[in-house]
């Protein structure tokens, strides 16, 4: 049976965690980030205030994670942010993903948001069949193309 946790209250799957995110999403991207960013940030995490990093446990097995972010795009007023979705190589394919995507625009209404936003370089049409919005195409301060969603939470089923 899958369930969610605060990772916060999970630390001995930070480590599991950075790697996923720092091999995913910063290694030989974002130069100015290291693993050792990664952790501090996962370390710091919280659950009453964000960023607030969700994992998914099966028979306390971590198969992935989710963020919710103040700001995932440079420049951008837009908040708060659906981050850092991963679902271990071995799981994917079950679901786990979308109900990771569920669980955390949930909690991003529980805090009172309207909308909740994202960003991915090669994933929309994911996104799309989950029901996002496609908002806007453009280049990130790293020189990735990226896509930016939004989901109205007020009428979404999560």
């Amino acid at each position: 049976m899958l369930r969610f946790a605060y990772l916060c209250d999970q630390p001995h799957h930070i480590d599991q965690v950075t790697d996923w995110i720092y091999q995913e999403f910063i290694h030989n991207i974002k130069h100015d980030k290291d693993r050792t960013f990664i952790y501090n940030r996962y370390m710091k995490a919280k659950k009453a205030e964000l960023p607030i990093v969700l994992v998914a446990l099966h028979k306390e097995r971590c198969v992935g994670t989710v963020s919710l972010v103040k700001n995932d795009l440079a420049g951008s007023k837009r908040t708060p942010w659906l981050s850092s979705l991963y679902v271990d190589q071995t799981c994917r394919g079950q679901g786990i993903g979308q109900k990771l995507v569920e669980e955390i625009s949930c909690l991003a209404a529980s805090f009172g948001y309207d909308t909740l936003y994202l960003r991915t370089e090669h994933a929309g049409a994911y996104y799309l069949r989950l029901g996002w919005t496609g908002l806007e195409q453009l280049i990130d301060e790293y020189g990735q193309q990226v896509q930016v969603f939004s989901r109205d939470l007020a009428t979404s089923d999560g």
